[in-house]
């Protein structure tokens, strides 16, 4: 699913930027009580945690 387009959110992807002043920015996708924290780079999609919904945002300075 996030081959296809790993930046627009659709119907069964959740997508979210949460940090889009840093290189490369940083996605969630969120996947049922899991959160998917991923970096979009070049050629790739770089999965950096994939955490509980109840741990995923704290230190997290939220913007969107």
């Amino acid at each position: 699913m996030l081959r296809e387009n790993p930046r627009e959110p659709r119907p069964g992807a959740d997508i979210r930027l949460i940090f889009d002043h840093e290189d490369p920015p940083l996605y969630r996708l969120r996947v049922g009580d899991y959160r998917v924290f991923y970096l979009v780079l070049e050629r790739e999609v770089r999965v950096v945690y994939i955490l509980p919904r109840s741990k995923a945002y704290r230190g997290f300075d939220q913007e969107t």
